[in-house]
């Protein structure tokens, strides 16, 4: 599990892992400050996973709408929307889960007081 930077640890954990053929059985992933369009990327994190990844993004994140998109310019993060990547034939991907949680978080750090109740969504 992973919150904003750390969804981003978890993107290049998951990354290094695939290099060496491990494998993680689920992740989920809140407001993560991690590309959603670096589809070379998800397609190694994604081989990396046995299960599913769970992304929960909010377009009420000011925080990713802010300070992310100025800095890493011409990228949106996973927090703010769907996962993207290819699929290959030739790999097993895991499942990607993406929830748009608009309607429960307002802001980045309402993931925290709210994760009990996020989860419960998926189990």
């Amino acid at each position: 599990m992973g919150h904003s930077l750390g969804a981003r640890v978890i993107f290049n954990t998951l990354k290094n892992l695939q290099k060496i053929n491990m494998k993680i059985y689920e992740v989920y992933l809140f407001g993560g400050a991690v590309s959603r369009t670096d589809k070379t990327g998800w397609l190694s994190a994604l081989t990396a996973v046995d299960k599913k990844i769970y992304n929960f993004y909010s377009y009420n994140d000011s925080i990713l709408k802010n300070l992310y998109q100025s800095t890493m310019i011409g990228d949106s993060p996973i927090g703010l929307g769907e996962i993207e990547f290819y699929t290959s034939a030739n790999l097993k991907l895991a499942e990607v889960e993406n929830t748009d949680v608009t309607h429960i978080i307002k802001g980045h750090t309402e993931y925290k007081d709210k994760m009990e109740f996020l989860l419960s969504l998926v189990k």
